[in-house]
């Protein structure tokens, strides 16, 4: 996806399968909206909140429907002794099938299907939870900036 700045709001497209994602934009205006809706008229949208209260009366305004809620998760460097007592991996070229399948079949209408992944997987960390050798859970990181965790994912593979 490209990243796009509209208004002073940070958007990522995908322009071939028309699809816009809006990240934690808790102060988006009527107009300002309204600029983004008719440059991407007939685009999917994704409103996704991680940091900030959603703006729920905008969105319900304008049609917009909740369809997940999500927990804020964080592994702070001091609680690293986890992956050494559980069974917790980077998901990579060689295991990536196994959390593919997986994640498609717990996640049939999200936009980042494992397809989707694969052909951008650089920007992925997927950290796996596994039981008698097989995932049990998994954590996904989009880094869309170079930057330390990145490096640091990169280190591990």
């Amino acid at each position: 996806m490209d990243r796009r700045n509209i208004d002073g709001i940070d958007i990522f497209v995908n322009e071939k399968e028309k699809y816009l994602q809006l990240n934690d934009i808790s102060d988006l205006s009527e107009a300002k909206w309204g600029v983004i809706a008719e440059r991407y008229s007939g685009y999917d949208v994704t409103f996704c909140y991680h940091g900030t209260s959603a703006p729920v009366e905008f969105l319900a305004k304008i049609g917009a429907e909740s369809i997940d809620d999500c927990v804020e998760m964080r592994l702070y460097s001091v609680m690293s002794f986890f992956s050494e007592a559980m069974d917790v991996s980077l998901i990579d070229e060689t295991t990536f099938d196994e959390f593919a399948l997986l994640h498609d079949e717990r996640n049939p209408d999200m936009y980042w299907t494992s397809e989707r992944i694969r052909g951008d997987f650089a920007r992925w960390n997927i950290f796996a939870l596994r039981n008698n050798n097989s995932i049990s859970g998994y954590i996904m990181m989009a880094i869309l900036q170079d930057n330390w965790l990145n490096r640091l994912c990169a280190d591990m593979r």
